[in-house]
């Protein structure tokens, strides 16, 4: 592929990304694939831009076709069911047995082919992708042809750094919303739960029932009679090494990610407000004595939760399909094994969520309805609590 190509490329990218906000999702190992997605008016958009030789029609319509297989893939990683895809060609000359432009299958998409042509009326141009995308008005000048190789060379240097440039721009952009706070507490807590486990070993067993409801299990007898500290305590308790263990891996990387978002304060509130109200649910639901940090860490996904959907794309660009498979694997593991005490982890996810509501992201402004959640904590976790009361009393 000649050198003025590669500088239509990544003028043609640049311009994209610095006109329209466009951001690169994916590059290709050897950067003659990338992948870009942007709005126009509201309009979500996936653009793919390839630099291709490709001899034969045959072979073009084929990487077409994947193409629009992996823009669905997109779509839905993305969670971006509006979509619209364009695809844009760039090559020397268009397959020797190309006799039309280019058409698309799918109404959704649509393929672009810049090419020199020699006025067969096979290729398009960059204003035709400006309109199909309905995007502001480009000053696009088309490229200077007296060039040398080598400044066409140079050319596509600087548009690809300006490019990369503007990319880590938004990057760092997305980055800070993962800057608000540092894991203290979620540290602090994970070293209390190896403390409090080497006294439940040393005080008899953490296995031991008599034991844990000794040191604070949520044991219904005892929060009925008014021990309402054991709604707190049990979060603090495990029943087992290996309880304990996957709750410090959920919580290392599940809460830190949750901290750094929210910062310190509000985490504090979302994890004990989600650790009261799972407990609380549990109370409700469940008679046997049960202890653990799960409805606290199920809290914090129904913090990350809210921030997917205060935040839809920031969420499915970072977190996203990660925090949605690892709780489906926990919820599906909890509805499917006795053992499991599911009332308190959906607890936690919804005691989280609301908490989140409450406290809000860094940053935003206040609004009602903080007030309104909060309102609607206290009346669920009233409720719960009564019917527990109801059933043991």
């Amino acid at each position: 592929m000649s050198k003025r190509e590669a500088h239509q490329f990544w003028k043609f990218t640049e311009q994209l990304m610095e006109e329209e906000s466009f951001r690169l999702i994916d590059v290709g190992p050897d950067r003659k694939r990338i992948w870009l997605q942007g709005d126009v008016d509201g309009q979500p958009w996936i653009v793919r831009m390839a630099r291709v030789e490709y001899e034969r029609l045959g072979r073009l319509e084929d990487d077409r076709h994947e193409a629009e297989k992996s823009f669905h893939g997109w779509r839905r990683r993305l969670a971006l069911r509006k979509a619209k895809f364009a695809n844009v060609y760039i090559t020397s000359y268009p397959p020797a047995d190309m006799t039309e432009p280019m058409k698309s299958g799918d109404r959704e998409a649509r393929s672009f082919l810049f090419a020199d042509d020699n006025g067969r009326g096979l290729a398009d141009a960059p204003p035709a992708v400006s309109t199909y995308l309905k995007t502001n008005e480009w000053t696009w000048g088309g490229l200077e042809e007296e060039l040398e190789p080598e400044e066409h060379e140079q050319r596509a240097s600087f548009y690809r750094r300006q490019a990369e440039k503007k990319q880590r721009e938004l990057e760092q952009q997305d980055m800070s919303f993962f800057s608000s706070g540092k894991p203290i507490v979620t540290y602090t807590v994970l070293a209390l739960l190896a403390v409090i486990f080497l006294v439940l070993e040393r005080s008899g067993s953490s296995m031991n029932v008599n034991t844990l409801i000794e040191l604070g299990a949520k044991y219904n007898p005892g929060i009925v009679d008014g021990e309402w500290w054991r709604l707190v305590s049990a979060m603090f308790l495990h029943i087992g090494f290996l309880h304990l263990f996957m709750n410090s891996l959920a919580l290392f990387f599940i809460g830190g990610i949750t901290e750094r978002i929210y910062g310190t304060a509000r985490f504090i509130i979302i994890y004990f407000a989600a650790g009261v109200f799972a407990s609380t649910v549990s109370f409700a639901m469940n008679e046997q004595v049960s202890a653990g940090a799960s409805g606290a860490i199920f809290g914090c996904f129904g913090a990350l939760l809210y921030l997917g959907l205060a935040h839809q794309r920031l969420f499915f660009r970072t977190l996203g399909m990660n925090v949605l498979v690892i709780l489906g694997i926990n919820l599906v593991f909890g509805f499917t094994v006795q053992a499991v005490d599911n009332g308190a982890h959906i607890g936690g996810l919804v005691g989280g969520f609301i908490a989140s509501v409450f406290v809000h992201l860094p940053g935003h402004r206040w609004q009602f309805v903080r007030v309104g959640a909060f309102a609607f904590f206290v009346l669920v976790f009233a409720v719960f609590f009564a019917i527990g009361m109801y059933r043991w009393n």
